[in-house]
Protein backbone atom coordinates (compact mmCIF):
# COMPACT_ATOMS: atom_id res chain seq x y z
CA UNK A 1 0.00 0.00 0.00
CA UNK A 2 1.12 3.49 -0.85
CA UNK A 3 1.20 6.56 1.86
CA UNK A 4 -1.83 8.84 1.14
CA UNK A 5 -1.15 11.86 -0.58
CA UNK A 6 -2.10 14.21 2.30
CA UNK A 7 0.32 12.36 4.31
CA UNK A 8 2.86 13.37 1.90
CA UNK A 9 4.56 16.57 3.12
CA UNK A 10 3.77 15.10 7.09
CA UNK A 11 6.09 12.69 5.80
CA UNK A 12 8.71 15.27 4.55
CA UNK A 13 8.54 17.13 8.00
CA UNK A 14 9.16 14.09 9.72
CA UNK A 15 12.10 12.54 7.77
CA UNK A 16 13.63 16.24 8.15
CA UNK A 17 13.45 16.36 11.57
CA UNK A 18 15.20 13.38 12.13
CA UNK A 19 17.93 13.84 9.54
CA UNK A 20 18.64 17.22 11.77
CA UNK A 21 18.42 15.34 14.56
CA UNK A 22 21.01 12.49 13.67
CA UNK A 23 22.87 15.29 12.13
CA UNK A 24 23.07 17.22 15.56
CA UNK A 25 23.88 14.46 17.41
CA UNK A 26 26.36 13.48 15.28
CA UNK A 27 28.33 16.87 15.77
CA UNK A 28 27.80 16.83 19.31
CA UNK A 29 30.21 13.71 19.58
CA UNK A 30 33.58 14.27 21.23
CA UNK A 31 34.80 12.35 17.62
CA UNK A 32 34.05 15.32 15.37
CA UNK A 33 37.09 16.88 14.62
CA UNK A 34 35.16 20.26 13.44
CA UNK A 35 34.51 20.74 17.76
CA UNK A 36 38.05 20.65 18.75
CA UNK A 37 38.84 22.92 16.06
CA UNK A 38 36.19 25.38 16.77
CA UNK A 39 36.82 25.46 20.07
CA UNK A 40 40.23 26.90 19.27
CA UNK A 41 39.01 29.91 17.48
CA UNK A 42 35.65 30.43 18.78
CA UNK A 43 34.34 32.22 22.30
CA UNK A 44 32.36 29.52 23.57
CA UNK A 45 29.03 30.55 25.04
CA UNK A 46 28.78 30.88 29.01
CA UNK A 47 26.87 28.19 31.08
CA UNK A 48 24.66 29.53 33.65
CA UNK A 49 23.07 27.91 36.84
CA UNK A 50 19.19 28.71 37.54
CA UNK A 51 20.72 31.59 39.87
CA UNK A 52 22.91 33.13 37.27
CA UNK A 53 25.85 31.94 38.73
CA UNK A 54 28.60 31.53 35.97
CA UNK A 55 29.94 27.63 35.60
CA UNK A 56 31.68 27.31 32.69
CA UNK A 57 32.93 30.39 30.98
CA UNK A 58 36.06 31.62 27.62
CA UNK A 59 37.38 34.43 28.05
CA UNK A 60 39.15 34.25 24.64
CA UNK A 61 39.16 31.52 22.10
CA UNK A 62 41.18 28.80 23.50
CA UNK A 63 40.43 29.22 27.06
CA UNK A 64 37.62 27.27 29.28
CA UNK A 65 37.42 28.43 32.69
CA UNK A 66 35.28 26.95 35.39
CA UNK A 67 33.83 28.02 38.35
CA UNK A 68 36.08 28.27 41.24
CA UNK A 69 34.20 26.85 43.62
CA UNK A 70 35.85 22.67 43.45
CA UNK A 71 33.03 21.21 45.76
CA UNK A 72 30.50 22.70 42.72
CA UNK A 73 32.55 21.64 39.96
CA UNK A 74 32.90 18.50 41.14
CA UNK A 75 28.99 18.11 41.81
CA UNK A 76 28.55 19.22 38.45
CA UNK A 77 31.08 17.04 36.82
CA UNK A 78 28.26 15.13 35.04
CA UNK A 79 26.29 18.18 33.89
CA UNK A 80 28.42 20.89 33.03
CA UNK A 81 30.84 17.95 30.79
CA UNK A 82 34.41 19.05 29.98
CA UNK A 83 36.08 19.84 27.31
CA UNK A 84 37.93 16.52 26.29
CA UNK A 85 34.70 14.94 25.67
CA UNK A 86 35.13 12.31 28.24
CA UNK A 87 31.77 12.65 30.03
CA UNK A 88 28.57 12.15 26.40
CA UNK A 89 25.87 13.95 29.08
CA UNK A 90 27.65 17.11 29.98
CA UNK A 91 26.32 20.05 28.62
CA UNK A 92 29.92 21.13 27.46
CA UNK A 93 29.63 17.90 24.95
CA UNK A 94 25.70 17.62 24.25
CA UNK A 95 25.28 21.13 23.66
CA UNK A 96 28.83 21.67 22.20
CA UNK A 97 27.38 23.44 18.95
CA UNK A 98 25.06 25.59 20.46
CA UNK A 99 28.00 26.61 22.89
CA UNK A 100 30.12 27.19 19.90
CA UNK A 101 27.42 28.84 17.70
CA UNK A 102 27.26 26.51 14.62
CA UNK A 103 23.81 25.70 14.94
CA UNK A 104 21.84 28.96 16.24
CA UNK A 105 24.23 30.87 14.23
CA UNK A 106 23.09 32.03 10.75
CA UNK A 107 25.75 32.62 8.06
CA UNK A 108 24.62 36.70 8.76
CA UNK A 109 25.45 36.54 12.40
CA UNK A 110 29.14 35.00 11.06
CA UNK A 111 29.51 37.44 8.85
CA UNK A 112 28.85 40.66 10.60
CA UNK A 113 31.00 39.10 13.63
CA UNK A 114 33.67 39.13 11.01
CA UNK A 115 32.85 42.82 9.44
CA UNK A 116 33.02 44.26 13.50
CA UNK A 117 36.07 42.53 14.41
CA UNK A 118 34.64 40.60 17.03
CA UNK A 119 35.55 36.95 17.93
CA UNK A 120 33.58 34.20 16.82
CA UNK A 121 30.94 33.76 19.44
CA UNK A 122 28.56 30.67 20.21
CA UNK A 123 25.29 31.25 22.70
CA UNK A 124 25.22 30.80 26.12
CA UNK A 125 22.77 28.00 28.18
CA UNK A 126 21.12 28.79 30.73
CA UNK A 127 20.19 25.34 33.16
CA UNK A 128 17.26 24.98 35.60
CA UNK A 129 19.21 23.28 38.04
CA UNK A 130 21.23 25.27 41.11
CA UNK A 131 24.78 25.25 41.72
CA UNK A 132 24.49 25.62 45.51
CA UNK A 133 22.07 22.70 45.80
CA UNK A 134 23.80 20.32 43.69
CA UNK A 135 26.78 21.08 46.01
CA UNK A 136 24.73 20.60 49.43
CA UNK A 137 23.32 17.27 47.89
CA UNK A 138 27.11 15.95 47.00
CA UNK A 139 27.80 16.76 50.50
CA UNK A 140 25.09 14.54 52.16
CA UNK A 141 26.98 11.29 50.60
CA UNK A 142 28.96 9.75 52.84
CA UNK A 143 33.22 10.32 51.95
CA UNK A 144 34.05 7.67 49.02
CA UNK A 145 30.23 6.46 47.97
CA UNK A 146 28.94 6.06 44.48
CA UNK A 147 25.21 6.59 43.87
CA UNK A 148 23.00 9.30 42.12
CA UNK A 149 20.40 11.57 42.99
CA UNK A 150 18.18 14.10 41.43
CA UNK A 151 15.73 16.19 42.29
CA UNK A 152 12.93 17.35 39.86
CA UNK A 153 10.00 19.63 39.42
CA UNK A 154 7.09 16.75 39.05
CA UNK A 155 4.89 19.62 37.22
CA UNK A 156 7.32 21.14 34.44
CA UNK A 157 10.38 18.50 34.40
CA UNK A 158 12.96 20.74 35.03
CA UNK A 159 15.65 19.30 37.05
CA UNK A 160 16.72 21.25 40.42
CA UNK A 161 19.13 18.93 41.22
CA UNK A 162 21.05 16.59 39.97
CA UNK A 163 24.90 14.62 41.36
CA UNK A 164 26.58 11.43 40.18
CA UNK A 165 29.55 10.21 42.17
CA UNK A 166 31.97 10.07 41.90
CA UNK A 167 32.64 12.71 39.81
CA UNK A 168 35.69 14.49 38.78
CA UNK A 169 37.15 17.84 38.11
CA UNK A 170 36.59 19.27 34.41
CA UNK A 171 39.35 22.04 35.63
CA UNK A 172 41.76 19.47 36.00
CA UNK A 173 41.88 17.07 33.35
CA UNK A 174 45.47 16.35 33.46
CA UNK A 175 44.52 14.82 37.25
CA UNK A 176 42.87 11.98 35.79
CA UNK A 177 40.13 10.35 37.80
CA UNK A 178 38.32 7.33 39.89
CA UNK A 179 37.14 4.46 37.73
CA UNK A 180 34.00 5.22 36.53
CA UNK A 181 33.80 9.01 37.25
CA UNK A 182 32.76 9.69 33.52
CA UNK A 183 29.74 7.34 34.19
CA UNK A 184 26.31 9.66 34.60
CA UNK A 185 24.91 7.17 37.31
CA UNK A 186 21.86 9.63 36.64
CA UNK A 187 21.11 9.20 33.14
CA UNK A 188 23.07 6.15 32.58
CA UNK A 189 22.48 3.47 35.29
CA UNK A 190 19.08 1.64 36.32
CA UNK A 191 18.47 1.67 39.88
CA UNK A 192 15.69 -0.28 41.63
CA UNK A 193 13.36 2.63 42.94
CA UNK A 194 13.94 0.50 46.86
CA UNK A 195 12.30 3.22 49.78
CA UNK A 196 11.11 5.97 47.43
CA UNK A 197 8.36 4.13 46.12
CA UNK A 198 6.92 4.75 49.50
CA UNK A 199 5.75 7.95 48.89
CA UNK A 200 3.22 6.31 46.07
CA UNK A 201 1.80 3.73 48.30
CA UNK A 202 1.70 5.83 51.19
CA UNK A 203 -0.06 8.64 48.22
CA UNK A 204 -2.32 5.63 47.30
CA UNK A 205 -3.10 4.48 51.12
CA UNK A 206 -4.02 8.13 52.18
CA UNK A 207 -6.49 8.50 49.33
CA UNK A 208 -7.91 5.04 49.46
CA UNK A 209 -8.36 4.44 52.95
CA UNK A 210 -10.11 6.58 55.45
CA UNK A 211 -8.58 6.62 58.68
CA UNK A 212 -5.74 4.80 57.43
CA UNK A 213 -3.43 7.86 59.49
CA UNK A 214 -4.78 6.60 62.90
CA UNK A 215 -4.20 3.02 62.20
CA UNK A 216 -1.56 0.81 63.98
CA UNK A 217 0.41 -2.22 62.24
CA UNK A 218 1.97 -4.45 63.80
CA UNK A 219 5.27 -5.24 61.60
CA UNK A 220 6.85 -8.81 62.60
CA UNK A 221 9.74 -8.25 59.98
CA UNK A 222 8.12 -10.36 57.69
CA UNK A 223 4.98 -10.02 55.59
CA UNK A 224 3.90 -12.99 53.32
CA UNK A 225 2.42 -12.02 49.77
CA UNK A 226 0.84 -14.33 47.28
CA UNK A 227 3.63 -16.84 46.66
CA UNK A 228 6.62 -14.36 48.02
CA UNK A 229 7.85 -13.78 51.50
CA UNK A 230 9.25 -10.13 51.85
CA UNK A 231 11.45 -9.10 54.55
CA UNK A 232 12.27 -5.76 56.10
CA UNK A 233 16.14 -4.86 55.84
CA UNK A 234 17.80 -7.63 57.74
CA UNK A 235 14.83 -8.92 59.14
CA UNK A 236 14.25 -6.00 62.09
CA UNK A 237 10.75 -6.74 63.19
CA UNK A 238 9.80 -3.05 64.30
CA UNK A 239 5.98 -4.15 66.50
CA UNK A 240 3.62 -1.98 66.57
CA UNK A 241 3.44 1.09 64.71
CA UNK A 242 1.49 4.01 62.63
CA UNK A 243 1.56 5.47 59.68
CA UNK A 244 4.29 8.15 60.41
CA UNK A 245 6.22 6.07 62.83
CA UNK A 246 6.22 3.58 60.15
CA UNK A 247 7.09 5.66 57.18
CA UNK A 248 10.14 7.88 58.89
Amino acid sequence: TGIPLALVPLTGVVYVALIQATRVRWLNRAQNTRIQDARKTTLQGTIFDSAFTVLAESPEPGVRRYIQDKSIRLALSHTLGDQKGMSETGVENRHATTLLGMTDLTGTDRTLQTLRGDAVSGCDIVLTLNAEMCAYMASQFPSGSRGACAVINYRTGAILGKVSLPGYDPAAMDQGAQDTAYYDRVLQYRYAPGSTYKIVTLTAALKNLPGVESEMFDCQGVWSFADRVLQCAGGTAHGSLDLKSAFS
